[in-house]
């Protein structure tokens, strides 16, 4: 009977998980749900039940944040003042009689035990209050009840709507059992009470194995596998993204606050899919990065799998350990190259890197942003909840809020300006916590501040408008993720420092560009009184888009190890820039990009940035991704050296630029100043540039359909067409999240000839949302390659950066 459950349970915890991945709907994350199992007595006289488990959540949410740190997900009860719904599921008891009940749990502020809550087994509650110990995550023993053989059912029940927790409930009847409080011995007895299979299941070999799937990982994974790779993609959440997944949903910022700076590649990619979806629907990145990375066959997703140690051979890693924060199952991923685009570093902390962490003083880097001495302190994060952000409903009377005892206790004379009923990026814990370290004590920390914060808003603001709107608000939810701004940085041969954001020249090495400030945030956060979220108030912004050096993506000391995004090798002043989600992306399709290299030139990191940096910068080029100081017509372009001619062109807007595949975006000079104000309620301003740029531009007095047609000087062997679009680099990527830009092609067709007479058709697209398109058919001699815009976006003139023509291997 025993081994019956066990083999069944083990398969269904595979097919369960297999569902799960397939059919969440990725926009509502946080209805995340464990695959039900069933309850068995895997080990004599004992019923371990997974509170994740629960057949019925009820108001409790599922959390998986902590998994690596305290064992298990848990169920978090989210209620803000009112309690919620019960959870619920049913054990069947196979043989009846006294049972000891074991719940384990957190005090999550001890001094006020503010997440209380209890169980009832079979229709009867427990005198114990759980939640209340005064302890961390620990067993409380609940008493004993008398059970019949059947089926039983188990309540979690919310007493105080304060963010109660539950691990596991532990029914023993066996007297000398006692669960363990933590560690290996509590891994053992969860496995081994829970039948989750022993033996570590064989995850596959790669050539590339990227941990993370945020703004740099996605990208870093879709780039290696477009290139030739072999592909892991190990993400410990239910959808792709990271902070600026659905369940985050933090904004994409970058260098395009520099107007005709905005990032292109992949993230481009991305943001062009989000703006041209279907009118009224509003994608998030989780959902158009999902439908990236199932388009390469090259990738394979491994999610709600969280890396918790690596082996290495010699100084290499060789692979990396999962858990299954859902059903605790074991995955060993092999690979000859590996990511960490974690953003904490966990990769390279696990495999030996060096690292830094907290903040150097001035001495060490000669950065004026610098402290004065060296310290331990990171940037906090924000509570943020994609579409799950703090809610609050409006009634037609007042609604009373009395600050409750635990919430944080804000400094004398605190005060913020109102941006309305907004909770705000600065909403931060003072820097000396440590994310890394104690992730959950942080993001309990956030949660006590927004308490607080709410009840200022309500009570003590004297900002009377902000107080009389409050007054008829009722806060319903809060967010219960941290999205995190710093963790670990890996050491590289190189450490980008604030000397290099402020440089007036591009290192020869650029394999993407910065151009966010020095943004280090104010390491007091809300016990600053009267601070605004910023270190310093002359921390100086970028005052140009600066390149990113390739030596910072790449370990010191683990040779086979790259990292992209918040963990690469900087100070904490060089992160102020280099953190921001589009730069990480920039960092991520770099990495990708160099790992497919790796793997095609049979080297590590360090050689092939030595031996091939030119390769690895022409072909992010190639990929639209703008390259600080490479202006260079691509070797590989098969009509680099064609004419060029078109059916109309505006000005100095020639066909000929089409050829040029240099610059495909230039800073405004001179132009005019269009202030462009979004119903979301932010306002930007953009350069439209006037005079002559790299692209060909018909003219607006004729009606499309426009054409540029290019002819070579003698028929080219050829399998690809590349066309490089203009999606106005002069607008932030944050209003492009909103509205397609107009001068993006709609509607195009692409033709090829052998002879320059007769066309054949190689694309025809209705809706286009790519900048950088790219058409491959069957190898064929071409001479000419005509390409029509029928309709844009709105502009009145067709617009084309470059018209590519490549062979099969490029």
């Amino acid at each position: 009977m025993q081994l019956q459950c066990t083999i069944g349970a083990a398969v269904f915890l595979l097919v369960a998980h297999i569902a799960y991945a397939d059919g969440l709907d990725v926009d509502r994350p946080w209805e995340l749900h464990a695959p039900r199992t069933a309850v068995c007595e895997f080990e004599k006289g004992v019923y371990w039940v997974e509170a994740e488990n629960f057949a019925d959540y009820g108001g409790w949410l599922l959390d998986t944040q902590f998994a690596h740190k305290m064992g298990s997900a848990y169920l978090l009860a989210p209620g803000v003042g009112k309690p919620c719904a019960a959870a619920r599921t049913v054990v069947d008891i196979a043989t009846g009689g006294g049972y000891r009940v074991w719940v384990r749990t957190k005090d999550w502020v001890p001094e006020h035990h503010p997440g209380r809550f209890a169980l009832e087994i079979g229709g009867r509650r427990l005198a114990k209050t759980l939640g209340a110990s005064g302890r961390d995550w620990s067993w409380e023993d609940a008493g004993t009840v008398e059970l019949s053989a059947g089926a039983v059912e188990l309540k979690l029940v919310d007493l105080s709507g304060a963010y109660a927790r539950c691990d596991a409930v532990v029914l023993s009847r066996n007297p000398e059992f006692a669960p363990a409080d933590g560690g290996e011995e509590l891994a053992r007895q969860r496995d081994a009470c829970t039948g989750t299979p022993a033996e570590m299941a064989d995850g596959g070999t790669f050539d590339l194995v990227v941990v993370g799937a945020g703004p740099a990982g996605v990208p870093a994974a879709i780039a290696a596998a477009r290139h030739g790779a072999k592909v892991a993609l190990v993400q410990d959440r239910p959808v792709l993204g990271g902070n600026i997944s659905s369940e985050l949903g933090v904004l994409l910022n970058g260098s395009g606050w520099h107007r005709g700076y905005r990032e292109g590649g992949i993230i481009e990619e991305a943001v062009l899919a989000k703006a041209c979806a279907a009118k009224g629907a509003d994608l998030s990145f989780s959902r158009v990065f999902g439908e990236m990375v199932a388009a390469e066959k090259n990738v394979t997703v491994f999610l709600n799998t969280r890396m918790y140690a690596v082996e290495k051979s010699g100084d290499r890693i060789c692979a990396v350990l999962a858990r299954n924060t859902l059903t605790g199952a074991r995955t060993r991923i092999r690979g000859a190259i590996f990511a960490d685009t974690t953003g904490d570093g966990w990769v390279g902390y696990y495999g030996g890197a060096k690292f830094m962490y907290g903040r150097e003083g001035v001495e060490k880097y000669g950065e004026s942003c610098a402290p004065e001495v060296p310290d331990m302190t990171t940037m906090s994060g924000c509570l943020l909840g994609g579409y799950g952000l703090p809610r609050m409903v409006e009634l037609d009377h007042d609604v009373p809020f009395v600050t409750p005892p635990w919430a944080w206790l804000l400094p004398k004379g605190f005060y913020r300006k109102s941006d309305g009923l907004r909770f705000k990026w600065w909403l931060e814990h003072p820097g000396e916590l440590d994310d890394c370290k104690d992730p959950e004590l942080a993001r309990d920390s956030l949660l006590r501040i927004f308490f607080a914060y709410w009840g200022w808003m309500k009570n003590e603001t004297p900002d009377k408008k902000i107080r009389a709107l409050a007054a008829r608000h009722e806060l319903v939810s809060l967010p219960y993720m941290n999205g995190r701004r710093e963790g670990m940085r890996l050491v590289g041969d190189y450490v980008f420092t604030e000397k290099d954001a402020l440089a007036k020249t591009d290192p020869a090495e650029s394999i993407g560009h910065t151009g966010w400030a020095l943004d280090t945030h104010d390491p007091l956060g809300v016990n600053n009184p009267k601070g605004n979220g910023a270190w310093r108030l002359d921390s100086p912004d970028i005052p140009r888009p600066v390149g990113i050096p390739y030596r910072i993506l790449y370990s010191t000391n683990v040779p086979n190890l790259f990292m992209a995004g918040r963990n690469v090798s900087c100070s904490h002043v060089g992160l102020g820039t280099l953190r921001v989600s589009a730069t990480c992306a920039v960092m991520g399709q770099a990495v990708g990009t160099a790992a497919a290299g790796c793997i095609r030139h049979g080297v590590m990191p360090r050689e092939y940035g030595r031996r091939y940096l030119s390769e690895l910068r022409q072909t992010l080029h190639r990929d639209d991704q703008f390259v600080p100081g490479y202006f260079e017509r691509d070797p590989l372009n098969l009509a680099a050296d064609a004419t060029a001619t078109a059916t109309s062109v505006d000005g100095d807007n020639v066909a000929a630029n089409v050829l040029d595949g240099r610059l495909r975006t230039m800073p405004a000079v001179g132009g005019d100043v269009v202030k462009i104000v979004e119903d979301t309620g932010y306002g930007y301003v953009a350069h439209q540039p006037k005079g002559a740029s790299r692209e060909w531009v018909s003219d607006p007095r004729r009606a499309l359909p426009q054409s540029v047609t290019v002819r070579l000087h003698e028929p080219r062997e050829a399998s690809e067409v590349r066309v490089v679009f203009d999606s106005d680099f002069f607008l932030p990527s944050i209003w492009v999240h909103h509205k397609v830009p107009t001068t993006l092609a709609r509607s195009y067709a692409v033709e090829v000839s052998a002879d320059g007479e007769r066309w054949e058709s190689v694309a025809d697209v209705s809706r286009n949302n790519r900048r950088l398109a790219v058409h491959g058919f069957s190898a064929r001699k071409v001479a000419a390659i005509r390409v029509t815009i029928r309709e844009t976006y709105g502009d009145a003139s067709a617009r084309v950066f470059e018209v590519g023509l490549f062979s099969a291997k490029h």
